[in-house]
């Protein structure tokens, strides 16, 4: 299995970045219903979006060897509890477990 590309996060990745986003917020809430709608709304995600992620790679997991490069060697993600195909790629890239509670 080759490794993707990385590159800089750019303007062609907005349209993809912003459905993704939107769709997962709206899986998220699925389960828990007292998330905000607001990240639903395309227009919302895609400025959330330019807001954090604009300079990021696109390959977001493999950011991180930029980041031990640059010092910065504490990595963390938040995930839902009930998304067994989300945390278990999260578990597969090292990441241990942590929880939060929300009611």
């Amino acid at each position: 299995m080759g490794r993707p590309d990385v590159v800089p996060f750019r303007e062609e990745h907005l349209e993809d970045a912003t459905r993704l986003l939107a769709a997962r917020h709206a899986r998220h809430r699925q389960s828990e219903p007292l998330l905000s709608e607001r990240y639903e709304e395309p227009s919302v995600a895609r400025e959330e979006i330019e807001r954090i992620l604009a300079s990021a790679p696109v390959a977001a997991s493999l950011a991180a060897a930029r980041w031990v490069e640059e010092g910065r060697t504490r990595h963390s993600v938040l995930a839902p509890a009930h998304d067994a195909e989300l945390l278990d790629a999260w578990w597969r890239l090292s990441f241990g477990q942590h929880a939060h509670g929300i009611r």
